[in-house]
């Protein structure tokens, strides 16, 4: 889908991919010209690349012209995180870095950690005690991901009792 088109759809509920575990609804709020930004209730924004995205259907009930949409000025207007605003999406992912994040949103190429490291042709995960490496081509999608405190705890945990094992196997060498 060109650029033009979705342009047009910015501001509306929409749905990326039909299917699968890359399929969400959110709201468009940015296109760029390889990549988009989806608001998803839950997680927050989202950074599709435009390259992997399959199709993108729109809820006409909130794109037709005779719907009336009552505001009530006694709530408050909600809240959307910050966007990133890169010039493409590998500027997206340099901007989130040493972040929790995700990439992409399910499936067996789903991973989760803190984004260490960023360049033009990989991007370096801290993923519990691996560190994985992925072509930047091979991300559908990218996200921070709102960690609770007793989870970062975990993950706090976990990191120093790798980094114990690790000097106590350097000691006896």
């Amino acid at each position: 889908m060109d650029k033009a088109t979705l342009e047009l759809l910015v501001g509306k509920d929409v749905r990326v991919d039909r299917g699968g575990p890359e399929s969400r609804m959110g709201k468009l709020l940015v296109v760029k010209d390889d990549y988009i930004v989806v608001y998803i209730k839950d997680t927050g924004n989202v950074y599709y690349k435009t390259e992997h995205i399959k199709s993108i259907s729109v809820d006409t009930r909130t794109i037709a012209d005779t719907s009336v949409v009552v505001i009530d000025p006694d709530l408050p207007e909600p809240l959307l995180p910050p966007i990133i605003d890169g010039v493409d999406f590998i500027a997206v992912v340099k901007d989130m870095k040493f972040r929790w994040i995700q990439i992409n949103r399910g499936g067996p190429e789903k991973l989760e950690g803190v984004l260490t490291d960023v360049t033009d042709i990989l991007v370096t995960l801290t993923v519990g005690s691996e560190i994985v490496r992925v072509m930047p081509f091979h991300i559908r999608n990218i996200s921070y991901v709102n960690k609770n405190n007793e989870q970062q705890q975990q993950y706090a945990n976990a990191q120093q009792e790798a980094a114990n094992s690790s000097k106590k196997d350097s000691k006896k060498k």
